[in-house]
């Protein structure tokens, strides 16, 4: 969907272990708190061996002090 496309560029942009769209299978956010998101980031490749990276990232805008932060900041990666 167009949000786990969104998460998968800021992921690649900000992240520390993705240069590339291509090298993403699947993302997807797995802890949230007010410093920034953890997700778990699948990584396969052509042979269909796969790994399964965390990515700790924080917030583009800042803490996040309450759910609508956080909303706030998850519109900010659209």
């Amino acid at each position: 969907t167009e949000r786990l496309r969104d998460l998968a560029t800021y992921i690649v942009r900000f992240g520390d272990n993705f240069d590339d769209l291509s090298q993403l299978t699947n993302v997807r956010m797995t802890a949230v708190d007010a410093l920034g998101f953890t997700a778990d980031v699948v990584s396969c490749d052509d042979s269909s061996h796969c790994v399964c990276v965390q990515e700790r990232l924080e917030w583009p805008l800042g803490l996040c002090y309450d759910a609508g932060d956080v909303i706030n900041a998850l519109k900010y990666l659209s």
